[in-house]
């Protein structure tokens, strides 16, 4: 119990400096422990002066507060079982937090230092396919070039992360942009409204929107639209199950067919949700659900932040099962996962970690919780105890 206390209380002193929000008070007892130990002092030092700490903590600062451990003791506090057993169950995955705390926590308590696996996955990039109403393709992304005379006559800009359609006369048809396994993309309608893709999505639109509405198709997959407003002509985004109805709002839209349901989260302004002669209003920060199982739509509230951070370059997870996290690491890093035992699947992660990092780089953060290890054969990850 006192090693906790000193983790969680020395972790947070080296993130407030980091931070420079610590007071006289604290950084006098952050001195003591640092002057009681030279590995005390080594391990400061090293933290410290690591600009890739410092970069990811700035980041991390304005996306998550810092309260998940007071959340996460009120309900350890509810449990009976001994406290490091209590704690497997809520692994925080905190960028700088973690990095601190597994080094602090194998300092204390005289653990060996973590080999990890030498195997590189690099993160996803911006890439995606365009496909004409006349099935010709175009693929999209750093690694591409277009043919501009094609997009020339539809009056389409592009680079190498958005796909523009400007407001031009252009022949009346669908488009559709595939975004692979490994991909993300972001889409320009032609009324100003932009749209945002996660990988393994598939969305069909019109090159120009009809007098009296706008609508897309998504096929499958996950989105983020920021809607413009325009009061004639309503927006719909059309799932496989339901119409959501929009005037000019932000909100995402999961639905990836092995998840089966459709999560609307609304982030500003209003939508409704229909299907067949079901109807859900939704306000700011409530989330509907479209159950495929037993044809039901419900609501709720929800922190929208761990539905929309993924198109910020973040991912945000909150008491989700590792068995969850991974298949978010599946669509990203374009791997396979398998575990060696059912039961880790059920380990609770609360944390945020940056997209641009490494697949090894998130595993070994995931590691340092010292409750799986892994290993890397090709494109298939094995999670072990």
């Amino acid at each position: 119990m006192e090693k906790e206390r000193l983790i969680r209380q020395i972790s947070k002193l080296i993130i407030k400096k980091i931070n420079n929000t610590i007071s006289s008070e604290e950084e006098t007892v952050l001195n003591r422990w640092r002057t009681s130990n030279a590995e005390n002092e080594e391990l400061f030092q090293m933290i410290l002066s690591s600009d890739d700490s410092r970069q990811a903590y700035r980041y991390y600062r304005e996306i998550k507060k810092l309260n998940d451990w007071e959340e996460i003791k009120q309900k350890l506090a509810c449990k009976r079982t001994p406290v490091w057993k209590r704690l497997m169950r809520y692994a925080a995955i905190l960028l700088v937090g973690v990095g601190c705390i597994g080094a602090i926590m194998r300092m204390i308590s005289d653990e060996p230092t973590v080999q990890f696996a030498q195997e590189e996955i690099e993160p996803g990039c911006l890439k995606a396919v365009l496909t004409f109403a006349d099935g010709e393709k175009m693929m999209l992304g750093a690694n591409h070039s277009h043919d501009l005379q094609v997009l020339e006559e539809y009056g389409i800009s592009v680079n190498d992360s958005t796909l523009i359609y400007n407001e031009v006369d252009r022949i009346d048809e669908y488009h559709t942009l595939e975004v692979p396994r490994g991909g993300e993309y972001i889409l320009t309608l032609e009324d100003g409204t932009k749209v945002w893709i996660n990988a393994e999505t598939i969305i069909k639109f019109p090159t120009r929107f009809k007098q009296n509405e706008r609508k897309v198709l998504l096929l499958g997959g996950e989105a983020y639209f920021r809607v413009c407003k325009d009061v004639e002509r309503p927006f719909y985004v059309e799932c496989k199950d339901i119409s959501i109805k929009v005037t000019g709002t932000e909100f995402n839209v999961m639905a990836y067919p092995e998840k089966k349901r459709i999560e609307t989260t609304l982030v500003n302004g209003g939508v409704k949700i229909y299907k067949e002669k079901q109807e859900l209003s939704l306000t700011p920060q409530e989330q509907a659900i479209y159950s495929q199982t037993d044809n039901k739509l419900s609501k709720k509230k929800v922190d929208v932040k761990y539905f929309t951070s993924w198109k910020d370059g973040v991912f945000e997870f909150r008491e989700m099962p590792l068995g969850d996290v991974v298949v978010q690491l599946e669509r990203w890093y374009n791997v396979n996962f398998t575990f060696q035992d059912d039961s880790l699947k059920q380990i609770l992660f609360t944390g945020a970690i940056i997209k641009n990092k490494s697949l090894k780089f998130i595993l070994n953060i995931i590691k340092e919780t010292q409750l799986i290890d892994y290993s890397i054969t090709e494109d298939t990850v094995i999670i072990k105890k």
